[in-house]
């Protein structure tokens, strides 16, 4: 390990454990206040990641001008995000909502669900200092409980994804997140430790048996949940996102498909500060469809749009989410992978293009 990498192991460790602490004492809105400094500072400390996000926003505002018929009413498309102040401003606040995450990720225990969700009307928690999480439709909780199976959720870093995943364990459901272990093991430890601590089984796509372990959980019932809208070392397809093809990893869908199972799209989005709503619904496609595992991404596509374009600061801007394009083997040719100055530039052509090329959805190598 270099002595960079050392350092920068170093201070995460140190971060962590100082928020971890600093959560568990201070008063939550004081803690969501700290955890959105630290995330805007973070970005002007890491002048790549902001970048990318950056060159990400005006990507996508480009192309919503150019289809403004997609999401004519949604909050992006409201804004006038033509001057940089204002596309730098939604980058900051991107950082800022990653920093609120970690400090709600770690204060579950100070969570309510809503009163008589089924109801569908808002209600007061019984302490309204509290955060509430409310769910947008409780039929189809109703419909997963009733399966004599289990699930697939795929979901997205949008809202307080972390949080997710407990509170349909707190709803009673056995649950289990398939994920990629970060690249400091503080991070693993730490993220290990506290979603076993909300009653979650975890999953790590590297580790040997993974798919077994999700078989035989599936047989048992488990709802087995991914994050699926990061373009990362897997066998991936390429859905269309924002008129851009995008490497998203298929590995549950496939496993879906192969065990027969539902599969939900499933997010949570910050109303405001003090509420969360989950938004659950099933993905219906055609069985005996040529490619189903199309259908199924590209329904999951359209719905991550729509959320992404009304609740723009609470995705992750900064992540290469069209790094990767279809056809091309990254295993054997790895110089073909772009750096981030080089898919920078690429973005930027696409960007300016009239007309953006729709390249082939499926890829018959497994990425890098």
């Amino acid at each position: 390990m270099s002595n960079h990498h050392q350092f920068s192991h170093k201070v995460a460790t140190a971060a962590v454990v100082l928020l971890a602490r600093l959560v568990r004492v201070l008063p939550l809105r004081i803690a969501i206040g700290l955890g959105r400094f630290v995330g805007v500072a973070l970005s002007r400390w890491s002048s790549r990641d902001y970048n990318i996000a950056i060159g990400q926003i005006d990507y996508v505002r480009s192309y919503l001008q150019r289809n403004p018929e997609k999401f004519p009413d949604s909050d992006f498309v409201r804004r006038d995000l033509s001057l940089e102040s204002a596309r730098a401003k939604l980058a900051r606040a991107s950082f800022a909502n990653a920093g609120q995450v970690a400090v709600e990720s770690l204060s579950w225990s100070r969570y309510r669900m809503m009163p008589e969700a089924d109801s569908g009307s808002p209600k007061k928690a019984a302490n309204p200092k509290s955060p509430i999480i409310t769910l947008a439709d409780e039929a189809t909780l109703d419909t997963i409980k009733d399966l004599k199976t289990g699930a697939i959720a795929i979901s997205a870093h949008i809202g307080c994804f972390e949080i997710l995943a407990a509170y349909f364990a707190s709803r009673g459901l056995p649950v289990a997140v398939l994920g990629r272990k970060p690249n400091y093991d503080i991070f693993t430890s730490s993220l290990d430790r506290l979603r076993r601590s909300y009653g979650i089984e975890v999953l790590w796509r590297d580790e040997r048996q993974s798919i077994r372990k999700m078989l035989v959980m599936l047989k048992q019932g488990y709802i087995i949940a991914a994050l699926i809208d990061q373009d990362i070392n897997l066998h991936s397809v390429f859905p269309e996102v924002f008129g851009l093809p995008a490497s998203t990893p298929i590995g549950t869908i496939d496993l879906a498909l192969r065990s027969e199972v539902p599969i939900f799209s499933a997010f949570i989005v910050r109303e405001h500060e003090r509420l969360h709503t989950v938004r659950l619904k099933e993905i219906v496609y055609d069985k005996e469809s040529a490619d189903p595992a199309k259908e199924i991404l590209q329904t999951f596509s359209q719905r991550f749009e729509q959320l992404v374009c009304s609740y723009p600061e609470q995705w992750v801007w900064w992540h290469r989410r069209w790094r990767r394009n279809p056809g091309i083997d990254y295993h054997a040719n790895p110089s073909l992978l772009r750096s981030t100055h080089d898919y920078l530039k690429w973005l930027a052509q696409q960007r300016d293009e009239t007309h953006i090329s729709v390249h082939s959805f499926r890829n018959d190598g497994d990425g890098r």
